[in-house]
């Protein structure tokens, strides 16, 4: 027997990570994400959906840049006929020496793929040197600290702020804007992971 559900729907003000015009009428939209949630499809597709909403006749392209473990799906669809899809790139899995060639991605090298003869902590050491070497002086402390964050998703605080002393880099992890940011945003992320790891239990 059909049953009525409630038609009120949920209103929430939602903010991508990064929308970038690369090109007339084409938009890239890039979501950063730590570990990929189960819900991370749907909510590429709503995004892409307010995107389109808000520039009309756009091109949009979507990356999901997974900066942590675990894999995501790269595509939305149901049953019928509803599909979509969008690019995941896996930073674990790039080779440091690409990031390292462009200064505006050089942060993000400190989560590629180590090799063999790096760990974390000595991948973090070469980003912050080679920051300091080769970007713009007035981008060189910027650069680092997105560096020294971005290398909390592997790194303890501890770890990281060892690091930057010896390469005398002056901050403090935890004292930085986007150190408080992430390390809120993990947290939250964290309690959700082991609300679901319980339910599983």
């Amino acid at each position: 027997t059909p049953r009525r559900v409630s038609e009120a729907l949920p209103v929430q003000t939602r903010h991508v990570d990064l929308l970038v015009q690369s090109a007339p009428a084409r938009l890239v939209h890039v979501e950063f994400v730590r570990r990929p949630e189960p819900d991370l499809a749907a909510r590429m597709l709503e995004y892409r959906a307010r995107i389109i909403r808000a520039h009309p006749g756009a091109e949009v392209s979507q990356v999901a840049l997974v900066l942590g473990e675990g894999r995501a799906h790269e595509e939305f669809a149901t049953p019928d006929t509803l599909w979509a899809r969008f690019r995941v790139v896996y930073l674990r899995r790039c080779d440091p020496a690409e990031l390292l060639a462009v200064p505006a991605l050089m942060p993000l090298a400190v989560l590629a793929r180590p090799g063999r003869d790096r760990d974390r902590a000595g991948l973090l050491r070469e980003v912050l040197l080679a920051i300091r070497a080769r970007a713009a002086p007035g981008r060189v402390g910027e650069l680092c600290e997105a560096a020294a964050v971005l290398a909390g998703v592997y790194l303890d605080v501890s770890t990281i702020d060892a690091v930057a002393k010896e390469v005398a880099m002056p901050f403090v992890l935890e004292e930085t804007v986007g150190g408080r940011s992430l390390a809120e945003k993990f947290l939250a992320q964290g309690r959700r992971e082991g609300r679901e790891e319980g339910r599983e239990a």
